[in-house]
């Protein structure tokens, strides 16, 4: 979709619309030319990742539903994360538990 802001999917536009019309604290993007845009117009960015480990940070998941949601992005959605990096995410949410 060729838009105001440049070519980005329908929905990664209407979520930077979205975000600016009502201010929220963070815009949720994983695509990175949508995540550019969005910072380019000084909107806070937080991908699918960093949201389900801040939801556990704040003990609205717990570890082990973060984990879980986790491998769910990465095994059945397509997301791609390095061998190391998922070992270091299941050590953090997983060692003290």
């Amino acid at each position: 979709m060729q838009g105001a802001l440049g070519r980005l999917h329908q929905g990664e536009l209407e979520a930077i619309v979205l975000a600016q019309e009502i201010a929220v604290d963070y815009v949720v993007l994983d695509d990175l030319l949508a995540r550019r845009k969005a910072q380019r117009l000084r909107l806070d960015v937080i991908g699918r990742l960093g949201l389900l480990l801040f939801l556990e940070k704040r003990s609205v998941l717990s570890p082990e539903q973060a984990w879980q949601k986790i491998r769910q992005l990465t095994e059945q959605h397509s997301m791609y994360l390095s061998p190391q990096l998922l070992q270091q995410i299941k050590i953090q949410l997983l060692a003290n538990h």
